[in-house]
């Protein structure tokens, strides 16, 4: 292999690994796959495009669109990852007891240094049988908030399962 590709592809993947800010600890220590017809590494900007049939997984954490965009942080690894696609889509599993959460949107950003997605335009978010859909949805991995703000043209819904224990022993645990 070409030295100067394979110190390209190197850099690339090191940007996606910071894919570790969500899913299973034990995520981290798995390999990173991602397959897409194209990517171009543009070093000025710190950016990785990839294009075309575009999936990324790493344990439990998948993501998948017709393009993914990643930005290099000025620190090192990725400040922002986002997917495009009609819809793109997410799932990984929060914690060994959770259920596996799924996200769909036409545009997903997960901002890593605040541990936050963004699921924007036909947004849809289902974790422990909790579903939000809505024009945009902000899920912060971190403090486990969901947050949708207002907007009178296009509503937002929320379905939550009836309140059981069962129910309250998996949410304290994801």
């Amino acid at each position: 292999m070409n030295p100067k590709l394979a110190i390209k592809l190197l850099l690339a993947l090191s940007m996606l690994k910071c894919m570790t800010s969500w899913g299973l600890i034990s995520d981290n220590n798995q390999l990173l796959h991602v397959t897409s017809n194209q990517a171009t590494i543009d070093f000025t900007a710190g950016q990785v495009i990839y294009s075309g049939n575009v999936a990324a997984s790493q344990g439990s954490r998948h993501l998948s669109g017709n393009t993914l965009m990643v930005n290099k942080a000025k620190t090192g690894g990725a400040q922002d990852v986002t997917a495009y696609g009609n819809p793109a889509k997410t799932h990984y599993q929060p914690t060994p007891q959770s259920q596996i959460a799924y996200g769909q949107a036409q545009i997903i950003t997960y901002i890593f240094p605040s541990h936050i997605f963004k699921f924007q335009k036909e947004a849809r978010l289902d974790q422990n049988n909790n579903i939000f859909t809505g024009p945009l949805i902000i899920y912060n991995t971190n403090t486990k908030v969901v947050h949708s703000p207002t907007n009178s043209l296009e509503p937002t819904t929320i379905i939550l399962p009836p309140y059981n224990q069962e129910r309250a022993k998996n949410d304290s645990s994801s």
